[in-house]
């Protein structure tokens, strides 16, 4: 397990998956830490693809290929690159196992460098072919108490309509909410995940009883928000593509929010004064 710090705040990264598995900041752990009967993750990276597939399938070149859920990275183990007591590169590179349920070359670069009020984190994706991907986060924030002492903030005022998951199909909902101050209870997740689409929104901050705890920036075309059912975390997760919908083709190159190239993305985990 590697260890980041200065003297505010302690962050645990694990090479399976080079997963954010602790950030201690000012004595208190701002990450899930996996209670007994729910979630076993705590921040998990998405890639190749984010989200469910229809049949757990798509199709490339006339080719049929089975990728679970949220794809392979997240329980794949990556080599660290290099390291500072604040700073840290993690790295995927393809082989013949990747290329069974994903046919491309790439080299998967995570990044984590800790500041004094906040975690940047960057995805890097590089591959000599012309590929074709989703990655984005997942991570899992503690929280204490009933849901329904929280709040997100959200830094424009807008509402908006959003999607969930049926059976891990994603479909659209009619109702509308307003994100610049949403407040959170578990019948707001009865549709699983609330996922937003070209939000105007930069940055959301979550506060319990008027308190700010934590937050995040993010430039994203979509955002999800999961709280698995009276458990004690909630996600925020930034995502550069989505999961299927019941008219997805399956063809990979057409796939909603689908990535091509070489390309850097971005978000940073806010912490509190």
């Amino acid at each position: 397990m590697l260890e980041m710090k200065n003297h505010n705040t302690t962050v645990l990264i694990d090479a399976l998956g080079a997963e954010i598995k602790s950030i201690q900041h000012k004595g208190v752990e701002l990450i899930y830490q996996k209670a007994e009967g729910f979630w076993k993750r705590s921040a998990p990276v998405l890639f190749p693809i984010v989200g469910k597939l229809n049949e757990d399938q798509f199709t490339h070149n006339g080719i049929d290929y089975h990728l679970n859920q949220h794809g392979f990275a997240r329980d794949s183990t990556f080599t660290l690159n290099s390291n500072t007591e604040t700073e840290c590169c993690y790295q995927l590179t393809s082989d013949n196992k990747s290329k069974a349920s994903f046919p491309f070359e790439f080299e998967l670069l995570i990044y984590y460098s800790l500041k004094l009020d906040g975690l940047e984190i960057k995805y890097e994706v590089k591959s000599s072919d012309e590929i074709y991907y989703s990655i984005g986060a997942h991570p899992a924030f503690a929280i204490e108490g009933d849901i329904s002492q929280y709040q997100l903030q959200f830094d424009k005022d807008e509402d908006v309509t959003y999607e969930g998951l049926i059976n891990g199909t994603r479909t659209p909902f009619d109702e509308s909410l307003n994100l610049k101050a949403l407040d959170l209870s578990e019948q707001l997740f009865k549709n699983d995940t609330l996922i937003f689409k070209d939000l105007k929104s930069r940055n959301v901050e979550v506060f319990q009883n008027g308190v700010y705890r934590f937050g995040m920036s993010f430039d994203s075309p979509y955002f999800g928000i999961w709280k698995q059912k009276n458990s004690p975390f909630i996600c925020l997760e930034p995502w550069w593509g989505v999961a299927d919908s019941a008219e997805s083709t399956g063809n990979l190159e057409d796939k909603e929010g689908i990535q091509r190239g070489d390309k850097m993305y971005e978000f940073r985990i806010e912490f509190y004064n």
